[in-house]
């Protein structure tokens, strides 16, 4: 997993999968509800990337996918990004875990 801001004041988390090829055509359909590329292979409903995709939307943000033969696909959670100043409160990953005032979030 990356953590990463551009200038456009959004943050992306990308997540590396190793596993099968998103054919290019399907890229789109894999965020539609009841969508499996492969339903012999695992169990599911196809429900998890349509539900992510409708979440990251809401909050102003997008799932995105890049897929290459060979290597696996890249999922990237696009979100918004603003910078808290003064008293408020900021956010910050110790030892993996999110702490927020030195509350653990984990």
């Amino acid at each position: 997993m990356e953590l990463a801001t551009n200038a456009e004041m959004t943050v992306e988390i990308r997540v590396t999968d190793t596993g099968r090829r998103i054919p290019p055509e399907k890229t789109e359909a894999i965020f539609e509800e009841f969508t499996r590329l492969a339903p012999e292979v695992a169990e599911g409903a196809g429900l998890g990337l349509a539900i992510a995709r409708r979440i990251a939307r809401l909050l102003g943000g997008d799932i995105t996918v890049v897929s290459a033969s060979g290597s696996g696909s890249v999922f990237s959670l696009w979100l918004p990004f603003e910078t808290k100043t003064g008293s408020e409160r900021t956010t910050q990953v110790r030892d993996g875990r999110e702490t927020s005032g030195g509350v653990s979030l984990a």
